[in-house]
């Protein structure tokens, strides 16, 4: 009995995991996070919402280039087209450029990113312009994607916070979309 109290108050003392589940040799214990490094097909779709008074529908493709380091990951979102609809209209712009993937993070299975992309499309910002009677200067959009990875495929919902320069006015006009988003390889 005696040996035994000795055994624990040394395991105690050092610091040892002792039965606990602690990580061993730097090995973590819990689940592992998953791998979404590589290149992705990216759909983000029913963007559903109003710019500036005006009701929309937006999509976005284009293809995702992921690394990843642990638990965080960034990359580029290339070939991206934005297509929307307004009451009696279909937009849509072609390749519009590489954009940034940030703040990327993996919990096990869990994701989370963002990217931010200045809007293109100058007949919806015609639309909003004669709604509101003043010209829009600038309009960007900011995804805030969250989801879940399984093997081959990742999706979850993405949500929009949109800013709008508008000429004479004291501050920017803000909106949101939301809708859903999807990723292959």
């Amino acid at each position: 009995m005696k040996l035994r109290r000795t055994a624990l108050l040394v395991v105690l003392a050092l610091g040892l995991p002792a039965c606990s589940g602690d990580a061993i040799d730097g090995e973590p214990t819990g689940p592992q996070n998953a791998d979404v490094a590589g290149q992705w097909n990216y759909l983000a779709m029913d963007l559903i919402g109003e710019i500036l008074l005006v009701s929309v529908r937006c999509a976005v493709v284009g293809g995702v280039d992921l690394s990843q380091q642990n638990g965080t990951f960034s990359g580029t979102l290339f070939g991206r087209a934005i297509e929307c609809e307004v009451p009696n209209l279909t937009l849509e712009t072609g390749d519009v450029g590489d954009v940034q993937i940030i703040n990327g993070v993996l919990t096990g299975a869990q994701v989370e990113f963002d990217y931010s992309v200045p809007f293109q499309l100058p007949e919806i910002l015609k639309l909003v312009e004669a709604e509101l009677g003043a010209p829009v200067t600038r309009v960007t959009f900011t995804f805030h994607h969250e989801g879940t990875v399984s093997g081959n495929s990742m999706s979850g919902a993405v949500t929009v916070n949109g800013e709008a320069v508008i000429t004479g006015a004291s501050r920017p006009g803000t909106f949101v979309l939301a809708g859903s988003w999807s990723a292959t390889r």
